[in-house]
């Protein structure tokens, strides 16, 4: 505990920081982790042309459902591929 200029005390963390010092410091992190989730977006967005190329889009699991006036596309085993590669980015990341 601090004391303030009014004389109240202030709480403080055990690391130093005020509460809304903490607060901030978690928003720019978070800021920080959208951005990149962000670019990696658009890196895939470029990329995506190659990535059809090599068969990425069309796994065995991926569903497609094709009638006359109408299409469905379910991308699930490339959206676990997906999710498992980034889980591993952001752990790599994160150490």
């Amino acid at each position: 505990m601090t004391t303030t200029r009014s004389g109240k005390k202030d709480a403080v963390s055990k690391l130093g920081y005020h509460p809304i010092d903490r607060i901030l410091i978690a928003s720019c992190a978070m800021s920080r982790v959208l951005i990149i989730v962000g670019l990696a977006v658009v890196v895939v967005g470029i990329l995506w042309p190659w990535l059809v190329r090599i068969g990425l889009g069309r796994l065995p699991g991926d569903i497609l459902i094709e009638r006359e006036n109408f299409s469905i596309y379910i991308p699930i085993t490339t959206g676990l591929l997906f999710s498992i590669l980034l889980s591993v980015m952001l752990w790599l990341l994160g150490r």
